[in-house]
């Protein structure tokens, strides 16, 4: 690749589309879009919308594929380290052991070796990830935060232009990888009831994988029972617990950058609620201030939160090694 190029990461979401009609508007330097290709693992929804996308703009989108498609590195691949060694395939991916983010940024680095200008379609809401991450870096922009453009407003921009990804955004909150561990219980249960053929292949998946779908264990067809007695008795009545406590966490976070220990509970406003009710809302609270740092509707949406505030990725773990990090920092 040619050096001193401006390159534009294109995703596919609604940021980064957002981020395309917003340079093209402004009349900023463009000389290619770049986008990964996960190949069976993109909604078909969003192969469709790159092709529009491209129509729309005029411009071609470069389209970077694996060398060995993500199939392979979930299910052939040998394992030939570690104590997973001689295990076929790398299994799900998980938030540590990512090897589907891995196989992307290794694919796209490759392909901008060089010097080069390289757009991000971070949104104004994202701005204490950049200032973590690498904000010193002079070849990066970041053209919706320069412009105060927050991701629902993202969003809309994409709408007025005629995007709306065959309606997927009302469905899952990010429409990157449909068959992704880390979208929530609301997510899995949209994709269970309106996206049946993929499920189905989730399903699959399952049988092949050595390693659970969630990392609490979770297998897929634990998944589909549950949903599947949802669906056959809407009005069975849960069983309900007293409330719980912000130490009794469901996950937890340890940041350096804070520093902080962050748990994400329910928010339990009675006494008693249903303790698998997804619905009900979920808290992330910050063991330096013993407070709610952040109201989320699903879990996911706090974990979320803890992403954007600290720049650092979610480290799922029992509520015992939650106390004994928080035990730690508090003698730090």
């Amino acid at each position: 690749m040619k050096s001193d190029r401006h390159i534009v990461s294109f995703s596919g979401g609604k940021d980064s589309t957002a981020m395309l009609l917003l340079l093209l508007e402004q009349g900023r330097r463009i000389d290619e879009v770049v986008w990964f290709d996960a190949e069976t693992w993109e909604f078909p929804e969003m192969q469709r919308h790159i092709d529009k996308v491209e129509v729309y703009t005029g411009l071609k989108i470069t389209r970077l594929k694996p060398k060995k498609s993500f199939d392979y590195w979930f299910s052939d691949h040998i394992i030939t380290k570690g104590k997973n060694k001689g295990t076929k395939g790398y299994g799900f991916p998980s938030m540590s052991r990512r090897w589907c983010t891995r196989e992307k940024i290794r694919t796209i680095d490759k392909y901008l070796n060089g010097a080069h200008t390289l757009y991000l379609g971070y949104a104004f809401n994202e701005i204490d990830r950049v200032k973590n991450n690498n904000s010193n870096n002079k070849n990066i922009l970041y053209p919706l935060i320069e412009a105060k453009i927050t991701e629902d407003q993202a969003l809309t921009i994409c709408k007025q232009h005629g995007f709306n990804w065959d309606g997927l955004y009302e469905l899952f909150s990010r429409v990157s990888c449909w068959n992704c561990p880390n979208q929530s219980r609301e997510e899995l249960m949209n994709l269970y009831t309106y996206k049946p053929e993929l499920w189905k292949r989730l399903q699959e998946m399952q049988n092949k994988s050595w390693n659970s779908f969630k990392m609490d264990y979770t297998r897929v067809e634990t998944f589909t029972k549950q949903f599947n007695d949802m669906k056959k008795y809407p009005n069975r009545k849960k069983k309900s617990v007293k409330t719980l406590h912000y130490t009794e966490v469901d996950e937890c976070f340890y940041s350096s950058a804070e520093p902080c220990v962050y748990g994400i509970s329910k928010n339990y406003d009675n006494a008693y609620i249903p303790k698998d009710d997804w619905e009900r809302n979920w808290t992330v609270t910050s063991s330096r201030t013993n407070r709610v740092a952040h109201v989320g509707k699903t879990r996911q949406s706090c974990a979320d939160f803890i992403e954007k505030r600290t720049g650092k990725m979610v480290s799922f773990v029992s509520n015992e090694r939650y106390l004994k990090e928080v035990a730690k920092h508090n003698r730090l």
